[in-house]
């Protein structure tokens, strides 16, 4: 294992300076304005570029089938479209571990509001 090294901080307290302030000092030189905010389109929503996977299981559930989406981009978008999509599909659900997973068959009612969200569905099964 590689020997941890110290970075000096002496040239910084030796003038009275704390490195906070260096720090402070060096803030001016960064470009003005929310730099996040120019990065994204405004008009873009949350999860306007989704790829899905959707999946028809029934393994170790009694032989009932279960629909699972997954590949969000973030748990974040998952869970702000939750509820949406069983109410579209008209099914109980829960999100687990990042994947939602539905009752039943659901895998043309996701295509659909998949669509109706501009994102794209890669399925498998069913």
């Amino acid at each position: 294992m590689a020997k941890k090294t110290k970075i000096s901080t002496e040239s910084l307290s030796s003038s009275g300076n704390s490195p906070f302030e260096a720090l402070a000092a060096l803030r001016a030189s960064l470009p003005e304005g929310d730099v996040l905010s120019e990065s994204t389109p405004e008009n873009e929503s949350i999860g306007s570029r989704e790829l899905l996977h959707v999946v028809l299981e029934r393994k170790g559930r009694n032989g009932k089938p279960v629909s699972i989406v997954s590949n969000w981009s973030s748990i974040e978008v998952a869970e702000a479209h939750q509820t949406e999509i069983k109410k579209f599909c008209g099914v109980g659900g829960s999100l687990k571990n990042g994947e939602l997973i539905l009752q039943g068959n659901q895998l043309e009612a996701l295509k659909n509001y998949a669509e109706n969200q501009g994102w794209k569905v890669k399925k498998t099964g069913g």
